[in-house]
């Protein structure tokens, strides 16, 4: 997950938030 994340932040920075909340999300 962690590098799929790594790859979403070089193609769309912006969306790397969203990923961050949803990944967050998933942890709580």
């Amino acid at each position: 997950m962690i590098r799929l994340a790594e790859e979403y932040q070089a193609n769309m920075p912006l969306s790397a938030v969203q990923l961050m909340l949803v990944l967050c999300s998933c942890f709580y």
